[in-house]
């Protein structure tokens, strides 16, 4: 290849971070593939909170590139991790109280005993009926089989009088942030939501942003006008050169291989990338960017997030195998500074509507990505899609050759996230803990 991939993703965030003006302690994070920013579409509900919404959200930036295929934000939420922060807590030294250990052990046994008992009596239900005819808990339910029901409800009434008496003691010896579990199982800062890939239902822990809706954004900068220009949108441009510098991420990411980074330009999208010939890529290359509307949009939790609390217990004491840093955590899960489980939380994300590249690379190069995109119905770069026509409200575009440049316009009605703003959680050592 003519040059590295990272290279260029690296050299096209140093330039989006100078436009995007981080605050202190603040990083940049690309998500890839692209994603339109169209939550709740053209008609939100009042009072909804869409799917994606909670899913570009509630995430832990562990890396400066997410591949929002690859880590959904189930495998890594930040509400999740919240909730281990504050369960891991040990105030009162509750990994090592005699009291807490009897109660654990306790309801051990309980549960061991509950299982054993439906396991006997499962098998007395087996050699009465060899498992045809009345189901067990029918069977359980008949008056000559009433001593068999009873032992497993006796077993279950004391697993779960121990769990209840567990539970509360650890609330009890754990008082300091009980205001803080309550936030966090408020339903009031919960929403109902709908994955749309399983259309399964569940509640989770709203994000807000301001603005509130995309679509109110378009609306504001095409002047009631969906599908037009922004002719009240903050425009943005940059340009990366061969010689661009490049983006440092090393002081907030701890883990962060090039091996990782996708090609930086391909052919087609949504799935079916198509890898492009670099050969007649020149080394000499210019890549010039515009937006119609470059926006910060701030992100925040709702009050179930409490970092007031963290500031305050962010030492702990903790549970046996816990810490606060990777430097207190010998061998154990550490929550804050970079790695962390809880290192990093949204701050901002950064929407940009109607992107436009062009790409001076040698006339060689610019006729090749003209025909890819009109046979591949598009191409990949960076983060953007600029897809075809045919492509849909969200990733359409136009594309023309104008000798050793290719210029590709996005013609969609919605703009695309371009990048994620994140600021610590908790600030590490060298950042005043």
């Amino acid at each position: 290849m003519a040059v590295e991939q990272s290279t260029l993703w690296l050299q096209y965030m140093d330039q989006l971070s100078a436009a995007v003006k981080p605050k202190a302690g603040e990083a940049l994070q690309l998500i890839h593939p692209f994603q339109p920013w169209n939550w709740g579409g053209e008609s939100p509900t009042f009072g909804s909170y869409p799917y994606e919404q909670w899913a570009a959200l509630n995430v832990v930036p562990a890396t400066p590139y997410l591949n929002s295929n690859t880590s959904p934000a189930t495998q890594s939420g930040f509400d999740l991790g919240y909730e281990i922060w504050f369960n891991a807590l040990a105030i009162g030294d509750l990994a090592t109280d005699p009291h807490y250990k009897e109660l654990q052990n306790a309801f051990k046994e309980a549960s061991n005993k509950t299982t054993k008992e439906w396991l006997e009596v499962e098998s007395i239900w087996q050699n009465q009926t060899a498992g045809h005819g009345t189901e067990l808990t029918k069977w359980l339910e008949e008056p000559k089989n009433k001593s068999y029901a009873k032992r497993i409800e006796a077993a279950e009434n004391e697993e779960a009088g121990l769990k209840t008496e567990l539970a509360e003691y650890q609330a009890e010896i754990t008082s300091p942030v009980k205001s803080t579990r309550e936030a966090f199982a408020n339903p009031t800062y919960q929403s109902e939501t709908v994955d749309p890939n399983s259309t399964k239902k569940a509640m989770q822990r709203i994000w807000a942003t301001v603005p509130t809706t995309p679509w109110e954004r378009v609306q504001e900068i095409t002047q009631q006008k969906f599908g037009g220009s922004a002719v009240h949108g903050n425009g943005e441009k940059f340009t990366v050169e061969s010689d661009s510098t490049r983006y440092d991420y090393s002081e907030y990411y701890a883990k962060a291989e090039a091996g990782f980074w996708d090609d930086f330009i391909g052919a087609g999208g949504e799935g079916s990338v198509k890898q492009i010939e670099w050969s007649s890529f020149d080394q000499q290359y210019k890549l010039e960017f515009a937006f119609e509307d470059f926006l910060r949009v701030e992100v925040q939790p709702r009050p179930w997030y409490a970092g007031t609390a963290i500031n305050s217990f962010a030492a702990g004491p903790y549970a046996k195998g816990f810490a606060r840093y990777s430097s207190e955590a010998q061998g154990g899960s550490y929550f804050f500074g970079p790695g962390g489980s809880l290192s990093r939380q949204y701050t901002a994300l950064i929407v940009a509507y109607r992107p436009s590249v062009t790409i001076t690379a040698g006339e060689e190069f610019a006729s090749y990505l003209h025909k890819e995109w009109e046979a591949e119905g598009g191409l990949e770069i960076g983060p953007f899609f600029f897809g075809s026509k045919a492509s849909g409200e969200s990733t359409s575009s136009t594309s023309s050759v104008h000798g050793a440049s290719i210029e590709i316009k996005s013609t969609a009605n919605w703009p695309v996230i371009v990048g994620m703003v994140s600021g610590w959680t908790y600030p590490p050592k060298n950042e005043g803990s």
